[in-house]
Formats: structure tokens, sequence, C-alpha cells
């Protein structure tokens, strides 16, 4: 499979730094799609992450998403996984600590979840507390935080909360809009893109 450039990971990857970016995509293929993308633009510019993935969606589909990044990029990555009997608290704050360049949170919706055990104000309170964290040191230390939400659990009755909250724990709220043989993302708060958006090509095939 392709990889994106050094210069396309520039040109996305700096309106991001030293900020909180939230991802909205429209269900899981959209989410292998842009998580492709994004992982292809860090290996680009050469920037270790450290990943939160709490649905295990990444890991279950690592082999694909990775599919030709450089090992040396790979073995520097860390990536974790929440579990419903873990420590969501010391997992979360373990996050915090860490020294990559990009810290990443698929999904958040995921995380919400876990973290309501006392209620869903509760755990939009206790995950907002957690956000708020990543990106006061994303602002002080430049580096990049990033959550993936899920639009398609709007639709039920009990995401309202949700709805109104997941997406503005961040300090941008970026859509990714699947067209064809291309990917779209918009960010209403940010300048560093161009009006109509960063056009991306696929690189990673369409799921049926």
């Amino acid at each position: 499979m392709s990889l994106p450039t050094f210069r396309q990971a520039y040109a996305f990857l700096g309106p991001l730094k030293g900020k909180s970016s939230t991802f909205l995509v429209r269900g899981r293929t959209a989410n292998a799609v842009v998580s492709r993308f994004i992982l292809g633009c860090l290996s680009a510019a050469k920037l270790n992450i450290a990943v939160l993935d709490t649905s295990t969606f990444l890991g279950t589909n690592m082999p694909e998403l990775t599919d030709g990044l450089p090992k040396e990029f790979l073995q520097k990555g860390v990536i974790e996984y929440l579990a419903d009997e873990s420590d969501e608290e010391l997992s979360l704050a373990g996050i915090i600590a860490t020294e990559a360049s990009v810290i990443w949170i698929d999904d958040m919706n995921a995380v919400l979840h876990l973290l309501s055990s006392g209620g869903q104000r509760s755990g939009i309170h206790r995950l907002s507390t957690f956000y708020h964290t990543l990106s006061y040191n994303a602002r002080t230390n430049n580096t990049i935080v990033l959550g993936t939400v899920y639009k398609p659990t709007f639709g039920t009755a009990t995401a309202g909360i949700a709805k109104r909250s997941l997406p503005k724990l961040s300090d941008l709220q970026i859509s990714a809009e699947l067209r064809t043989g291309e990917v779209v993302f918009r960010c209403h708060e940010m300048a560093g893109w161009p009006a109509e958006g960063f056009v991306a090509p696929l690189y990673l095939e369409e799921r049926t």
C-alpha cells in the first residue's frame, strides 16, 4: 500500500501541534481509513506515538493499518488497552504521563462508557478532566492529542449528553468524510487547512 509523503504529513499535522483534536467518524470503515492516514503521517514525520485503544479496534486491525510502515516507527510506538475490570483512572494517568509526541485515544465513546459507572454525567465529568489535562500538556509541550468519536452513537436516546459534550472536550473538532477515492477532513476552528478542507487520497481500500 502507498503511504503519505513527508510534505503531506507536515501539512496535515502542523496545525494539530500543541492542541487536542477530536475526529468524528461515521462507523468503523471511516475509522479505518482515517487511522491508516494518520498512522502514515505520523510515520512520515517520524513522531513516536502512545495509543489508548479502548475498543481494541486499532489492535485488532493493526496488520492492515500498519502495512508498509517502517519497523522503527512501529517499535517505538506504545499501545495500551483499557479492560472493563481494570483501574481506569490508573490507565488514564499512565497515558497522561507518557513522553510520546502524539497521544491517541480510540475511541472516546468507549472511554465514556467505562467511566460512567456512576452515571453518564459523572462519566462526562471524569472524561472532561482527563482530556483537559491532555490538552494542557499538548499546549505546554507542543505535542499532539488525538481522539476518535463515532457519530452513529449520537442517534440513540442515551447519547444526548455524549452528542453535545464529547466533541467539545477537545480544542479542535474535525469531521472526516469519505468520498470516492478520497477522505476530506474539515475543521471550522482551524485556519491551517484549505477552506474546502484537507483532502487526502485513500491509503486503505474501503470496506464493503
